[in-house]
């Protein structure tokens, strides 16, 4: 059984009982709703929302949360790159933040280190809720993810999405599905062809590595500018996958192997759909 606070900072926050959250207003009608994947600044927008709910919920229990926005992390690249244009001017597309230095400078950690122990206590509660009041979801591989139902971030859910329940049932299921798909498109024959092709021609170009993220590990995990060497290695990166189609080759792979898991599980997608596109003008009064 796995356990999910869908906390917004410090998940590791000791949990305990916490008050009712004030009972959210009645949510409009759904029906007439059509279901879409939202964009990336639609989802942003629903994030923000949320961030800025439990905010006053956790201001109205005596405490501060303080909306950051961390810098945009690099680019999501798990075929790597094949756009020679983009390794000349961003390299292997590596972090440019040190995550560790951005987290110890979170205004939210510092907060509440500066709590006594029992407030720190009180914080997590306030925020993450009691684990014992907790709603569940069963997700598709048997195993069973778990949130309070009380709490800040509950609460901020429930007024936002109308039914906190059944959209942390739904989301649970959907942001599981990931873990069905992605191990497909490493066993599909035509990804492991193109690999293979791009392996030999990172060779010949001088690059022992079996896959763009064994390229990445030969370089600092943060850096300000990519150097002169990341860049050289990305532009053969590009070349290489370019003539060996294994970017686009995983990209297509993945949203064959995505559509298809997709469609086993219509009614949880859909229904992530219409709660997600009903909330996002509940979003935009806040």
């Amino acid at each position: 059984m796995r356990t999910h606070y869908a906390a917004l900072v410090l998940v590791g926050l000791l949990t305990g009982c916490a008050s009712e959250p004030a009972p959210a207003a009645a949510p409009e009608r759904t029906s007439s709703v059509v279901p879409r994947p939202l964009t990336t600044g639609e989802r942003a927008e629903l994030e923000e929302a949320e961030a800025e709910l439990t905010r006053r919920c956790m201001e109205r229990e005596g405490f501060q949360l303080y909306l950051t926005k961390p810098p945009a992390g690099p680019p999501a690249l798990p075929y790597g790159n094949d756009d020679v244009r983009f390794a000349r001017r961003s390299g292997l597309g590596l972090a440019t933040v040190d995550s560790v230095k951005l987290r110890a400078a979170d205004p939210n950690i510092r907060y509440v280190e500066s709590l006594p122990a029992d407030r720190q206590a009180a914080y997590g509660r306030a925020l993450n809720g009691d684990p014992k009041q907790a709603m569940s979801a069963q997700l598709p591989d048997g195993s069973t993810d778990n949130m309070s139902r009380v709490g800040c971030t509950a609460s901020a859910q429930a007024e936002l999405y109308g039914d906190g329940e059944r959209w942390f049932q739904v989301s649970a299921i959907v942001n599981y599905l990931p873990a069905e798909y992605l191990p497909k498109i490493d066993a599909d024959r035509r990804f492991r062809t193109a690999l293979a092709n791009w392996t030999a021609c990172m060779r010949r170009a001088g690059h022992p590595v079996s896959s763009p993220a064994q390229l990445r590990t030969g370089f600092p995990a943060f850096r300000a500018a990519p150097s002169a060497k990341e860049v050289a290695a990305a532009i053969d990166e590009a070349t290489c996958s370019k003539a060996t189609q294994l970017t686009a080759t995983g990209k297509r792979i993945e949203r064959e192997h995505q559509a298809r898991v997709y469609r086993a599980h219509r009614d949880a997608v859909l229904e992530y759909q219409t709660l997600s596109v009903a909330a996002l003008d509940r979003a935009r009064t806040y």
